[in-house]
């Protein structure tokens, strides 16, 4: 079969065409790498704040354990053969005795860090939790006031009967308010704020409520804003008066209630996974986003309001607020292609990073290596740190300003760009030959059937 030189170049010019719509078509994103990654700490990442310095995180875990990362200083330990990266190490505060950590809190001025979490439990053989000897079938919930610096346990309240899971500190860190629903009495539900100082209840407000399902303080301190289960809606409650200065009726359950710096917006996300940005002043909706449509999701707004951020599963978005556009949108992160699940969001106080709980189904790649933990164990590091270093569950720091300009891997082609040229040679010049061969092949079989013709 001999073929004329115009059909030649007629066939390299489509196989190039056919190769050019190939790499074009965008794979699955793959998304931006992690600046910092913690050691897996066995269970599940539930919730997470940062310092309004930015150099601590403060983590909450389904096992009730309170850690912090510090992201500066890192974690100093008995370590003679440096086995262990001291900047990926957490620090243990301690544990809740009963409950799961849902929600958790730094004050302002970063000396205190504030958890809660709530849990019902109907068989004592039936949770790895601690109870008190009268709890064989309880609702209840623990609230603990943290010491951040020397890890003390100031305040601890055990609340029997209750499944309150959001707290909030005031803009001057001397107050923080904590929700109690009594499961003895139909459909009450009082929120209570205690001195930081002395743990005193300095005042309450009770409804009629099936349950609060988030708490936020107003940044100029006047307001503790509530968003109500029971019937949905969003009430702003004037704390000199402590009457209801403002009522917002939601179309659905409102969580993760978030103001940015200047007050002037607050987001939140209801119940069916759609983010809400309201106007503070006049209560109007200023944006809706429902990509993330689904239950269980999380949300955080950006400091300076011009981000929100949301997770769901294994999905992850962020929208630029003022202009609706979405800026980031992966279902797999680097490194792990396997499935995972995100838990806990939050940008730092200067929006500088974007952190989050990575769950993964296989061994993280991020665990403590094999050799390095035979190393550290040989050298008498303390077997009780380490042994859990090994597992699936992570806390993700990802640079915003990356993510904010696009400077990360989004799909399979732009991951082909980045390799050495070696690669291309290795790959895309083996892959032309093969489809150029191959439409040689169909084309002289096309010819062949047309001259006999």
């Amino acid at each position: 079969m001999v073929l004329s030189s115009n059909r030649h170049i007629e066939i390299i010019i489509l196989t190039l065409i056919f190769i050019y719509i190939v790499i074009s078509i965008p794979g699955d994103p793959i998304g931006p790498a992690p600046v910092k990654v913690t050691y897996p700490y066995g269970p599940t990442v539930y919730t997470i704040d940062i310092s309004s310095n930015g150099t601590l995180v403060g983590i909450g875990y389904d096992q009730g354990f309170v850690r912090v990362w510090d992201l500066v200083n890192g974690e100093h330990i008995y370590d003679p053969g440096d086995d262990i990266e001291k900047d990926r190490l957490l620090r243990t505060l301690g544990e809740h005795n009963v409950t799961d950590v849902e929600s958790i809190k730094f004050s302002p001025d970063d000396r205190y860090l504030l958890s809660v979490g709530s849990i019902t439990v109907y068989d004592r053989e039936d949770t790895h939790f601690v109870l008190r000897e009268e709890d064989e079938r309880i609702n209840a919930s623990e609230v603990i006031l943290w010491d951040v610096s020397s890890g003390q346990r100031l305040q601890s309240y055990y609340l029997k009967n209750n499944l309150g899971r959001t707290v909030a500190f005031s803009p001057d860190s001397k107050a923080f308010a904590a929700t109690y629903e009594d499961k003895t009495s139909a459909d009450e539900t009082t929120i209570n704020i205690w001195s930081t100082e002395t743990g005193e209840i300095l005042n309450s407000i009770t409804t009629s409520d099936v349950m609060v399902e988030s708490l936020a303080f107003t940044p100029d301190g006047n307001y503790l804003v509530a968003s109500y289960l029971g019937s949905p809606r969003i009430v702003f409650w004037d704390l000199e008066t402590m009457e209801a200065a403002r009522v917002i009726k939601t179309d659905n359950v409102i969580r993760n209630l978030d103001f940015s710096n200047e007050g002037n917006i607050f987001a939140g996300m209801t119940q069916n996974g759609h983010i809400i940005v309201w106007d503070t002043e006049s209560g109007n909706v200023v944006r809706t986003f429902t990509d993330l449509e689904g239950y269980f999701g999380e949300m955080d707004m950006s400091a300076d309001g011009e981000y929100v951020a949301g997770i769901r599963g294994g999905l992850m978005m962020i929208w630029n607020v003022s202009s609706g556009e979405k800026i980031l949108d992966i279902s797999t992160l680097p490194e792990i292609g396997d499935r995972f699940d995100l838990d806990g969001l939050q940008f730092s106080p200067d929006s500088k990073y974007l952190a989050a709980g990575v769950r993964s189904s296989k061994i993280s790649p991020y665990s403590l290596s094999m050799d390095n933990y035979t190393r550290a164990r040989s050298n008498n590091v303390s077997f009780d740190l380490i042994f859990g270093l090994r597992g699936t569950k992570t806390l993700y720091l990802w640079d915003f300003q990356d993510i904010r300009e696009g400077n990360y891997i989004e799909s399979f082609w732009d991951k082909q760009r980045q390799a050495p040229l070696f690669y291309l040679l290795v790959i895309w010049f083996p892959v032309t030959l093969v489809v150029y061969f191959l439409v040689v092949v169909i084309y002289g079989i096309i010819q062949s059937k047309k001259n006999r013709r």
